[in-house]
């Protein structure tokens, strides 16, 4: 799609504007009725799965062609232009409620109260839009609210569900508990995250723009000094709501310190890891048996609870965690000792061309049961393993005996 393009001989693409529910989405001029509307991409024909999708689609245009009301966004048409099948929606040239920050109260009850208007009229044609959240709210400059993008909405009495996939439909933080529980959506579930979504526009919570793999929400401190980043990261692939994520975690963090002051965890077991800079475990003498060691810039991971060296004559990698498990079994790799340290060596134990020992500091009893401090000693590169291995416990005695008593 590109602007100028004509869709299914009678809307023009104008401009790209956004995405929604995973779908473009673009402004366009209907030259037959000279209006602005928007146009989502939702689905390609030779996607995977492509029929079954279009026919969902094509579900979901009859749903929403049941709802007329001031407060939902209207849906025109549903077309289908060179293997790509689009929605042709009202088009609103207002910012979405997630733009909006720190809203008056009072204001925030008339928006609300135009919306539960317009849930009460999906759900009068049986409809339940399943994902209501502020990126799904529009609000104009005069403050009318439109509820949209009902990309995953279904028919109550029907068997079809407009999702991708069958294990959760809607975004985290704004689903009700029995939704995420997996039970079945309901209007009191529609209810609930219209709730949690106007609770998020009452609260200061500065909303960064998502990037491809990131998306960050940050919460002013009322010194104005001080400020909590909250980012959520895509780090594997797939597709998730980032946004959705960060959102939920900022508007979970600030209802937590809306509460008053936070206190402050018990101290921590003076023998614990949680005290111990990774870096410093290991000196320059032990860090001598790393070949080529980059000894002088470590790279120190939150807290000093990581820490990683380099090789400058090689593709090979050190690494220092600390971790919590469940008491080490065979499973754990073969079994070795560190004076009064127990130890387990294990090729591949993190991910391929690795070797990991992990040598127990202490013992301890947590809400989980019985479990232990580690301290994991990895080496990565493309020797063979049984060499991996060999360098990683020689490095992780000398770590071991720098580990506090």
């Amino acid at each position: 799609m590109r602007i100028g393009q004509l869709i299914s001989g009678r809307y023009r693409l104008a401009e790209q504007i956004g995405s929604g529910g995973g779908g473009t989405v673009w402004r366009a001029v209907d030259e037959e009725l000279g209006r602005d509307v928007a146009i989502k991409h939702a689905v390609s024909r030779d996607s995977e799965h492509g029929a079954e999708r279009i026919k969902r689609l094509r579900t979901e245009g009859k749903i929403l062609a049941k709802v007329n009301h001031p407060n939902v966004v209207t849906l025109y048409d549903v077309v289908a232009e060179g293997g790509e099948w689009l929605l042709v929606m009202e088009y609103l040239p207002a910012p979405d409620l997630a733009h909006h920050r720190m809203l008056p109260p009072a204001r925030v009850a008339r928006i609300g109260a135009q919306l539960a208007a317009g849930l009460a009229a999906v759900h009068a044609t049986g409809v339940l839009h399943r994902d209501i959240k502020p990126g799904n709210v529009l609000v104009t400059a005069d403050d009318v609210a439109k509820l949209g993008d009902f990309g995953i909405s279904r028919a109550v009495h029907a068997d079809v569900t407009l999702t991708e996939t069958g294990l959760l439909a809607g975004t985290p933080g704004f689903v009700a508990p029995e939704v995420a529980n997996g039970a079945d959506p309901t209007a009191a579930s529609d209810v609930f995250s219209l709730g949690a979504t106007l609770f998020t526009a009452i609260l200061d919570i500065v909303r960064e723009p998502q990037e491809s793999d990131e998306c960050a929400r940050i919460l002013p401190m009322p010194d104005r000094r001080t400020r909590i980043v909250i980012t959520a990261d895509q780090l594997g692939e797939g597709k998730s709501d980032l946004c959705g994520m960060a959102e939920a975690a900022a508007a979970t963090a600030a209802g937590v310190l809306g509460r008053g002051e936070v206190s402050r965890r018990p101290a921590p077991n003076p023998a614990s890891l949680i005290n111990v800079d990774a870096c410093g475990l290991l000196d320059g003498d032990a860090l001598a048996r790393f070949p080529g060691v980059d000894a002088i810039r470590p790279e120190p991971g939150f807290g000093g609870w990581s820490c990683r060296w380099n090789s400058t004559t090689g593709p090979a990698t050190l690494r220092l965690l600390f971790d919590r498990h469940q008491p080490p079994t065979a499973d754990d790799g073969r079994p070795v000792r560190f004076g009064d340290h127990r130890a387990f060596v294990e090729p591949e134990g993190y991910g391929e061309e690795s070797c990991r020992v992990g040598i127990v500091h202490r013992e301890y009893r947590g809400e989980d049961g019985e479990m232990v401090e580690r301290l994991l000693v990895v080496v990565m590169g493309p020797q063979p393993g049984d060499e991996l291995c060999r360098l990683a416990t020689a490095l992780a005695e000398p770590a071991a005996a720098a580990l506090p008593a």
